[in-house]
């Protein structure tokens, strides 16, 4: 049986918002982000002041930018995970199914959900700390406050789908 990981769950077009995923769950308290092509990237310390300016302003960087990336990023996460579900849920509870087969298979399942839903929990104490980032910018703050309560209401229901499909072996 081949070892359960996040990308097990992303599609191969969905590799960006693995990444993305595991970036935001590496922010720490002072740490900006920069986006390039809808990917997350940690923003440099190298540039003085009055150059860091003008680069964010000619690639139109910006808090609130980076913020609907990050929005993006973790609603995609929980749908793919959601779709990932749907697409094992019928496989798991085909009639035909092997018994010792389902249940390996549930395993499998179980374990690479477990990691995303551990990539979400990182994202979301990513998300505090750059809201304590943020802390003078009210409307940015309010909003990662939002989007992680979102995002664990989230992880609450994956966690229930989970269960249930494991009770339905």
């Amino acid at each position: 049986m081949q070892e359960a990981s996040a990308v097990e769950v992303f599609p191969r077009e969905k590799s960006d918002t693995c990444v993305n995923l595991k970036v935001i769950g590496k922010i720490q308290v002072g740490d900006k982000l920069t986006t390039w092509n809808n990917r997350l990237n940690f923003e440099e310390d190298g540039w003085p002041w009055p150059f860091q300016s003008i680069k964010r302003m000619a690639l139109r960087e910006n808090r609130g930018r980076t913020a609907d990336v990050i929005e993006t990023v973790l609603t995609d996460s929980v749908q793919v995970v959601g779709n990932y579900l749907d697409r094992h849920w019928q496989i798991l509870g085909g009639a035909s199914a092997n018994l010792q087969n389902t249940s390996t298979n549930h395993k499998k399942i179980e374990k690479s959900v477990n990691i995303v839903i551990t990539d979400l929990q990182a994202a979301v104490d990513g998300l505090c700390n750059m809201k304590e980032t943020y802390s003078e910018d009210r409307v940015i703050s309010t909003r990662l406050e939002v989007l992680a309560d979102t995002i664990d209401r989230d992880i609450k229901n994956i966690q229930t789908r989970v269960s249930t499909l494991a009770r339905q072996q």
